[in-house]
This record gives C-alpha cells, sequence and structure tokens, in this order.
C-alpha cells in the first residue's frame, strides 16, 4: 500500500532546509560586504520564514490560525515554490489530519466523467483541509509526476475560496541536511569576516545549485466569488471572470493543465463521496492510522497521526473494459461504432429542473455497442476526435 502523506513531510524538510540556507546565504552576504566585496543580486531580506522557519513545528502542535502562519512564515520574499505550503499544512493539520488515496481504478473512471454544468456551490467538502494521493499520478508536460493534492478552504470577510499544492515524486529523492551539514556550516560562519567563507560559500551556493532547479510543487489560490462559476472552467479562466489580476504559474500567464487536472480530481472526489453516501454502502476503507513501520522511518514526522482512507470504485470495470480504457488513454473523447461514452453528474429523478438541486447522481462512463466488438477485438476503425 502507498502512503503517500509522507510528501508532505518531505516537503517540510525541504521547507525548511530551503529557508535555513537562505539564512546562511544572508548571514555570508553580510561578512562579504563588511570585507568590501561586491554581492551579486538583491541581497538576503531576513524577514518571514527566513529567521523563524524553526518555530514551525511548534506552532503547527498549537494549532495557530491562517493568519498568524500567514504572517510569520509567508510575509518574506518568495524565494521557493513552497512559499505558501506553511499555511497549507497548518490548514491541513489543525483542520484534518485526513488522507484520501483514490485507486487507479477510480481514478479512470472520474477522469472519463465529464464536470459538465456543475457550479462550486455545488462541490461539498468532506473537510476543510485534505490530502488527496493517487495510485496513477498526473504528469505535465516536463515528465514532471506529481501523486499528491493538498486542498484547504479560505473564509475572509469578502467571501471564500479554495488553495490547491501539488507535491512531485521529486521529492522522494531529496536527502535533507543533517545536524553535522548545520554545524559544519554554522562553524564555518561563527567567526565572521575571519572565518573561512570560502569554504562556507562553497557548501551554501553548491546546495541550492542542486535543489533549486528541481520541479517539486505547484500552487494556487482560486479567487474570491467562484461559487456560480462552473468547475469546467480553468483557472485562468476564473481570474480574467472575476476581474483579478493574475501572473500565472506559467512564465507566459497561461494556465497548467496539470493544475486544472488536479483540481477536477478533488472535485469528482467530493462528487463521488456525496454520491455514495446518498446510496449507502460506502465504497472506501475505514479510516486508518500510519503505519508503525512507515512512521518510525522519521521520528520527528508532522503526519504520525494522519489517518488515511482508500476510496474505490462500486463499479468494477471488466478487463474489457479496462483495455478499451488503457487503448484510449491521454486522448480526447472518441466516437465510433462500438465506443467509450463519458460519464457525467446529474441531479436526483424529479430534481432536473431545480438549479438549487445538487448534481449527487453518477452516470459513469460505459461502453457502447460492445455486441459489434469480436471477442478479444478493441473498437477500432475510423475515430473522431472530439473536442472536450
Amino acid at each position: 500500500m502507498k502512503f503517500l502523506v509522507r510528501r508532505l513531510d518531505q516537503a517540510l524538510l525541504l521547507w525548511e532546509d530551503t529557508n535555513y540556507m537562505t539564512n546562511r546565504l544572508g548571514t555570508l552576504e553580510r561578512y562579504l560586504v563588511a570585507m568590501g566585496q561586491k554581492v551579486d543580486g538583491e541581497p538576503v531580506s531576513f524577514t518571514g520564514a527566513v529567521t523563524s522557519w524553526n518555530n514551525f513545528r511548534g506552532d503547527l502542535l498549537r494549532g495557530v490560525d491562517l493568519n498568524e502562519a500567514h504572517d510569520k512564515y509567508c510575509s518574506g520574499p518568495l524565494i521557493s515554490p513552497l512559499h505558501s505550503f506553511p499555511v497549507s499544512l497548518n490548514e491541513w493539520s489543525r483542520n484534518s489530519r485526513r488522507v484520501f488515496h483514490l485507486t487507479e481504478e477510480l481514478l479512470t473512471l472520474l477522469s472519463l466523467t465529464s464536470l459538465d454544468g456543475v457550479r462550486w456551490s455545488e462541490v461539498h467538502w468532506p473537510f476543510e483541509s485534505f490530502l488527496v494521493t493517487l495510485d496513477q499520478p498526473l504528469v505535465d508536460d516536463n515528465g514532471t509526476s506529481f501523486d499528491a493534492i493538498l486542498l484547504y478552504r479560505l473564509h475572509t470577510t469578502e467571501g471564500s475560496s479554495v488553495g490547491f499544492q501539488l507535491y512531485s515524486s521529486n521529492l522522494e529523492a531529496y536527502r535533507p541536511l543533517t545536524f553535522d551539514d548545520r554545524e559544519r556550516i554554522n562553524k564555518f560562519l561563527a567567526r565572521g569576516v575571519n572565518g573561512p567563507l570560502k569554504k562556507a560559500s562553497g557548501k551554501i551556493t553548491g546546495w541550492f545549485k542542486a535543489n533549486k532547479e528541481i520541479p517539486i510543487s505547484l500552487y494556487i489560490v482560486l479567487p474570491l466569488g467562484v461559487e456560480d462559476c462552473l468547475v469546467t472552467d480553468s483557472y485562468r479562466a476564473l481570474y480574467d471572470k472575476l476581474g483579478y489580476a493574475y501572473t500565472g504559474v506559467r512564465e507566459d500567464g497561461s494556465a497548467n493543465p496539470v493544475i486544472d487536472a488536479a483540481i477536477r480530481i478533488v472535485v469528482g472526489l467530493c462528487l463521488y463521496l456525496a454520491t455514495i453516501r446518498s446510496e449507502g454502502g460506502e465504497q472506501q476503507s475505514s479510516w486508518e492510522g500510519i503505519p508503525r513501520e512507515e512512521s518510525k522511518k522519521d521520528p520527528r514526522a508532522v503526519t504520525r497521526e494522519a489517518k488515511v482512507c482508500w476510496v474505490s470504485s462500486k463499479y468494477r470495470l471488466s478487463r474489457e473494459e479496462s483495455d478499451v480504457i488503457e487503448s484510449f488513454r491521454g486522448r480526447a473523447h472518441v466516437s465510433m461504432c462500438a465506443h467509450w461514452r463519458r460519464g457525467h453528474w446529474r441531479r436526483s429523478p424529479g430534481q432536473g429542473n431545480n438549479p438549487d438541486a445538487p448534481k449527487h447522481v453518477w452516470v459513469r462512463p460505459a461502453l457502447v455497442r460492445k455486441d459489434r466488438l469480436k471477442p478479444g477485438e478493441l473498437p477500432g476503425g475510423s475515430i473522431a476526435l472530439v473536442s472536450q
């Protein structure tokens, strides 16, 4: 079984090391300037997490509110993709510590189910914050795999919104700084301008060079007022529609399709959970703690108290249906003599014309005109690609 909740611990270790090394870099810069040397770029700002990163685990235990976490740890300059990580982790730890793990079969069915016509106001969140982990990761254009999605809700006097943070499997390869690593750097800098600053510089710049360009996280907060918008709108379109300025996760300001895919997976999961609650006989495991052998790997892990729920599909794909899905994985919806029809969400019988009725009935994807296939044959012939 996969316990991908460890992505949060891995991200925390990287966040701590990034802020520690940035602090040490700022100290080194001050010494070099005192010696009359020129420092390239903007000097390190000793604000936010750069100075207070070592207090974060204690604040997690205290359960500080969102505003306090933001002011203490996110008020400084953006120094890594994990800049907003303290807020999202704090909200998860404070509100639920719950993890939904989606099986590959359920993930496939949800990806083949249209969300057309579903509005954000129809999505009912099981918790104010929760983590979704995936049997089958999302892969971006550069081949980076994202297998964990953290969601948390924001409430302000102006309205509510939702934040999403994706975590990459690249975190698995990160090796955190040891106590001896930090002690060595601290000793290099302890003597000030009379110390071995060249050695300190080599250690610090080498660490940043090795870790700075590794894609490990994507983050987006939806704008306020999305309740009446469609969940199929890209997050970039939501900002434009609601009149908010947005610079974009990508350099050209365009939406990242991996983030949009992650948002729709989480929305589909919420709709599915509402469906199985209304139908009875939930197709999910009970909440399970992290096994002792997993938690022993890191005694300081903040996820040791997490509860994991495995969510699967009530509908079991036949081997033939699985083969058909696999043959068209990654393509747009297809139309042919024997074809796979996308699923969708609809309102309960008798509520079709009621705009306030939630769409909690799942019409699952189905193989249409299966009778036209010979035994063992997959749909073939001319395929017409239809835009989604």
